[in-house]
């Protein structure tokens, strides 16, 4: 890059091998912009940064990589959301928990007991290192995404609409949809069948990719560097 923008530029870059083009440096800048600004970093694999076998549940979310924003549609008001945007530099782990084709509110499915297990099952991280008396997305926020559009958050269980903060309201902005158009599941690979769980560390880089029935695995991710 240092080459390509110190050199004079010239109409025709055959003039001089020395010289350079405004098309070259477009060139060169549309094929490194990620990592230009920083957003193509690659982490190799660490205590937080596993999970590689199951990638092949979200493709579009790599392991290691910045997790990539897509809209899903807000099931509270139908608004279009960048999911990237929830992924906020507070300090908090992520996870995203994209359904399969399963009706989630029936007792029997993936996605209802996985989220069963997040909120109150005593080896949950949630549960495990949330401090007593804090809300319980106040250190691993959970967010869903369901195929199905015509659900209640009231039949989703209140991990997915807590009661916060000091007055106890109401969150509303965790559960999201497909949009019709442009699908998320499409556009990020994610397996409509099986479903899965996408763990996002505080640097907004995927840290593990998991099944959404892998709940021992998802506490020893979580065991291996967090302090109860």
């Amino acid at each position: 890059m240092s080459t390509l923008v110190a050199t004079r530029p010239s109409a025709n870059s055959a003039e001089s091998s020395t010289n350079t083009t405004t098309a070259d440096i477009e060139r060169f800048i549309a094929r490194q912009n990620g990592f230009i600004a920083g957003t193509s970093i690659e982490y190799d694999p660490s205590f937080i940064c596993t999970g590689f076998e199951n990638q092949h549940l979200a493709t579009g979310f790599r392991i290691g990589q910045r997790f990539h924003s897509a809209k899903a549609v807000r099931l509270a008001d139908g608004c279009p959301v960048p999911l990237g945007h929830l992924v906020k530099a507070d300090g908090r782990w992520r996870i995203f928990v994209f359904g399969n084709e399963q009706d989630p509110t029936r007792p029997s499915s993936n996605v209802y007991q996985s989220l069963k297990f997040l909120e109150h099952t005593a080896s949950s991280p949630l549960r495990r290192y949330t401090p007593e008396g804090n809300d319980i997305d106040s250190v691993i926020d959970t967010y869903a995404v369901f195929q199905q559009e015509n659900l209640s958050l009231e039949d989703l269980g209140s991990l997915l609409w807590p009661a916060k903060g000091k007055y106890g309201l109401r969150d509303y902005e965790k559960v999201f949809f497909p949009q019709q158009v442009e699908d998320i599941y499409e556009q990020r690979g994610i397996d409509r069948d099986s479903g899965c769980m996408i763990i996002v560390r505080p640097d907004q880089h995927v840290a593990n990719v998991l099944p959404l029935t892998a709940y021992h695995e998802l506490s020893v991710f979580f065991d291996s560097f967090m302090l109860a």
